[in-house]
């Protein structure tokens, strides 16, 4: 009996040790999951007011379409550059007149308009020439140097291109800054409450206002050079039109052009000439008059110097004696 009784409360015994052991991990368990889930929502907290929807170290759906749509963004800004096309243009032309005013048709057929002109020589020598300076509209830019080619023969372009795309980025951003302190500015203006603070407010105003026109014509300046490309073109008047565009045709127009400025050079300095001919006429007379009177005059002045210098044999030079009696001489003549 007492066999039994030990029996049971070894048993007992036994399952209470399994049960507080069995009590005991559970408990850990749970800590540790608890400690786990804690973690996890420090880590999702949004400290700027709020917890994220999204686990940590996760990307879903939403943030690979945001990035597709980054590239796309970049894409499309590539697109939309800034841009400033400018070309220079030498052309040549037998009928001058004619190429001219085709010139003037084109471009006003692009909606272009000319800035500045400049033309020199004579049609009766046949040497001509132009500067024009036309401002295009940048979508007709490419249209107009084609009609350009059917006005005259073009035998040298070059094309430059601008990129101000980060200027204007610049710009335009600092006149939505300027514009929102000027609003901001004008509300402190009106709740002021004393002077010193108005006038306050005020100076700062006139600062802003004065940045936000300077920061205004500016990005006027690039919408004009966007809106417009500029296109120089320097036309000159020919005997006979050369061939072809290469490097021998710009050879043979150099050329042409250089001894077309000699002989023009030539004739204005004999114009010259011509309209200073009185002035040296009597530039002449007056030399012819006085370089004789001079000449003359010298040799008057070096015969009366020779008379009055003292006779002597030319390469003879007076001995100690002579010398002597001309001292005695000389002092007898003072002393009577």
């Amino acid at each position: 009996m007492k066999a039994d009784r030990k029996t049971k409360l070894r048993l007992f015994l036994a399952v209470g040790i399994a049960g507080a052991i069995l009590f005991t991990g559970c408990g850990a368990a749970s800590k540790n999951y608890s400690s786990g889930e804690a973690v996890a929502e420090s880590a999702a907290y949004d400290y700027d007011g709020g917890y994220d929807d999204m686990g940590a170290g996760t990307i879903d759906a939403g943030q690979l379409a945001n990035g597709l749509t980054a590239g796309e963004g970049a894409e499309e800004l590539n697109q939309n550059r800034k841009i400033v096309y400018t070309a220079d243009v030498s052309m040549e032309t037998e009928t001058y007149e004619e190429t001219v005013e085709a010139i003037r048709k084109a471009l006003s057929e692009a909606g272009g308009y000319i800035e500045s002109t400049s033309q020199s020589g004579s049609s009766e020598e046949g040497n001509r020439y132009c500067d024009l300076t036309c401002k295009v509209p940048a979508e007709k830019y490419q249209d107009f140097l084609s009609e350009l080619s059917g006005a005259g023969n073009v035998y040298s372009i070059s094309q430059q291109t601008d990129d101000i795309t980060a200027q204007y980025i610049d710009v335009d951003a600092r006149l939505e800054s300027l514009q929102n302190q000027k609003e901001r500015l004008e509300e402190l203006a009106d709740g002021a409450e004393d002077i010193e603070t108005l006038l306050s407010i005020e100076d700062k105003l006139s600062d802003v206002q004065y940045q936000l026109e300077s920061y205004t014509a500016q990005m006027r300046t690039y919408e004009n050079q966007l809106s417009y490309s500029t296109v120089s073109v320097w036309l000159r008047e020919v005997r006979k039109v050369s061939e072809g565009t290469g490097f021998g045709t710009k050879i043979r127009a150099a050329f042409s052009g250089s001894w077309e400025n000699f002989v023009e050079g030539a004739q204005d300095f004999v114009i010259f000439l011509i309209y200073a001919l009185p002035g040296l006429v009597i530039l002449g007379i007056a030399a012819a008059v006085i370089v004789p009177l001079s000449i003359r005059h010298h040799k008057k002045v070096k015969a009366r110097l020779t008379a009055q210098a003292p006779y002597q044999a030319p390469g003879r030079t007076p001995d100690r004696e002579e010398t002597q009696a001309e001292e005695k001489s000389e002092s007898l003549n003072e002393q009577k």
